[in-house]
């Protein structure tokens, strides 16, 4: 608990000490990262909504989310300051919670130090300093899904954890209504059940015997509770999830789709404003995978010796990892994957794509996607059966989701891959002893993430002068 509450702190006052002088100074700098989403979006929406606080026009406004956000920063224009640095201020809150939580989880499977290095790679990436900087909802909806994520990830699996994470849904979805993929969370924790002795930890790999279908199984398909357990328990979470998807039917009906009207190729006639947010992109897979892969490259000595005594005890686990790569070229080179603003394919590592294009295909995506997709493959290695179910479960309804969206932006996922990179570290390590891990990986492992968080902070710091 001490390490927790200090990682957590450690955490918080980073990104306050970023962020907050940004905030303070009002700084929106033509060009920075979040500026004109801040000015164009969000500042406007929160202004409107403040002039009718607290009730206000759903039917249409200029964001392409939920209005929370905006609603809870409009009765606070309203009543509170109107001026912008309050606001941004404030806002910081969500992103200082979310600093604060993320360190205090870490901190819970390892000691402060590690967590704080885990964390920075979060804590430094331009996606999120922008939310924390400037009046944007990200973080706010990352927070919440970091929240989901540590309940589902509990090895115990308890119902009051599962309700709490229910609501916390509900809370998610009244922000950003695309992340309401994070009841798959909840769902698979249910299914799942709590971890038992005998769900044992991958270091171990396999154990004597064990075929590789009943490998992958393990403590899923049959979960450890037995088949009718499990299926109450689904259902159970399918129950305490309803609220959350009836919240996104509302929206659907008011709005006639996923997103306001303006957003779905209208023109909105105060503004002129108009923009073709639905989508499919069927180019995210390839941009998840491939920032995936770039994200477990830094940490790879905290998931290589997992998957390499997984290798070493069961020689034929090396197909899941070439399974991954292959879902991970299918990504890359099945859609088109070249750069288009016109296609949504352009900011961060799209920039890649311009070099070395055939048929409207990019070899540098596919093979950072086919890479990403080897390197999910020894991750799910090395993580316990449980947590990997729920991660990777999580994970490819995360993906799924966010195909849903017209532009295959990275800062869509890269929040998210770092999160749950870093999590995935702290639950791999949890049972080793210090003895057993040689000082020429402990360096690296340090290492890795540092090297990762400062590239990072050098984008950030690019992204916003």
């Amino acid at each position: 608990m001490r390490d927790g509450v200090l990682a957590g702190f450690l955490c918080t006052l980073a990104i306050i000490v970023v962020a907050g002088p940004l905030a303070l100074l009002a700084y929106s700098k033509d060009g920075a990262r979040g500026a004109y989403d801040q000015n164009e979006f969000h500042k406007p929406v929160i202004e409107s909504f403040s002039e009718t606080w607290p009730a206000i026009d759903m039917q249409n406004y200029a964001s392409a989310t939920t209005p929370g956000y905006h609603w809870l920063l409009a009765g606070v224009a309203k009543h509170v300051s109107d001026d912008e640095r309050a606001l941004r201020v404030l806002g910081l809150l969500w992103s200082a919670a979310l600093a604060g939580l993320l360190g205090f989880a870490l901190a819970r499977r390892t000691e402060a130090g590690t967590a704080l290095v885990l964390a920075l790679p979060t804590l430094a990436s331009v996606y999120v300093v922008s939310s924390a900087a400037f009046l944007l909802p990200d973080n706010a909806g990352w927070l919440l899904v970091l929240a989901i994520l540590l309940c589902a990830l509990d090895r115990w699996a308890s119902w009051s954890l599962l309700v709490l994470g229910a609501g916390a849904l509900v809370a998610l979805v009244l922000v950003r209504q695309s992340h309401v993929w994070a009841a798959a969370l909840l769902w698979i924790a249910a299914w799942v059940g709590r971890q038992e002795v005998v769900d044992r930890d991958a270091r171990d790999g396999p154990v004597d015997g064990e075929s590789p279908v009943e490998w992958l199984r393990s403590g899923a398909f049959p979960p450890t509770m037995g088949w009718g357990g499990a299926l109450q328990r689904f259902g159970g979470a399918l129950a305490l999830t309803l609220p959350a998807f009836a919240v996104l039917g509302w929206f659907v009906l008011t709005w006639g789709g996923l997103v306001p009207p303006m957003f779905q190729g209208a023109v909105d006639p105060s503004t002129q404003f108009q923009q073709q947010v639905q989508g499919p992109n069927p180019a995210m897979p390839a941009m998840v995978l491939a920032v995936f892969g770039v994200v477990l490259a830094f940490h790879a000595m905290w998931w290589l010796p997992g998957a390499w005594r997984a290798l070493q005890r069961a020689p034929w686990v090396v197909l899941v990892p070439m399974g991954g790569a292959v879902i991970g070229a299918a990504a890359g080179l099945l859609p088109a994957t070249s750069y288009s603003l016109d296609d949504g394919r352009y900011g961060g590592i799209w920039a890649l794509a311009k070099t070395l294009v055939i048929a409207d295909r990019s070899l540098i995506i596919a093979a950072m996607s086919t890479l990403g997709g080897a390197g999910a493959g020894g991750l799910f290695l090395a993580l316990p059966r449980r947590a990997a179910w729920v991660i990777f479960g999580g994970g490819f309804a995360f993906t799924l989701a966010q195909t849903a969206n017209a532009y295959a932006w990275q800062r869509y996922c890269e929040p998210m891959l770092l999160i749950i990179t870093a999590l995935s570290c702290t639950i791999i390590v949890q049972d080793e002893k210090d003895a057993a891990v040689p000082g020429r990986v402990r360096t690296l492992r340090v290492a890795g993430p540092s090297v990762l968080a400062a590239l990072l902070a050098a984008v950030t710091v690019m992204g916003l002068v």
